[in-house]
């Protein structure tokens, strides 16, 4: 699988969007795959300032942010 997640994602960072269970999965895959995750995006407002095992969470604002 490690060919496969740095084939569409190389290196990072990348921007997930999606702050609950399967998100926090897909962090761990990317994370294990050397992938370097800059935050979360999330349409829930509530979790807009929150923080997932060290990576921020925005609004769908904060991918243009991490670019």
């Amino acid at each position: 699988m490690p060919d496969i997640v740095s084939s569409v994602f190389g290196r990072g960072p990348v921007v997930i969007f999606g702050a609950a269970r399967m998100g926090r999965a897909f962090l761990g895959t990317l994370r294990s795959n050397g992938v370097e995750v800059a935050a979360f995006s999330d349409n829930a407002t509530e979790k807009w300032g929150g923080e997932i095992e060290g990576v921020d969470v925005g609004g769908l604002t904060v991918a243009a942010v991490a670019d």
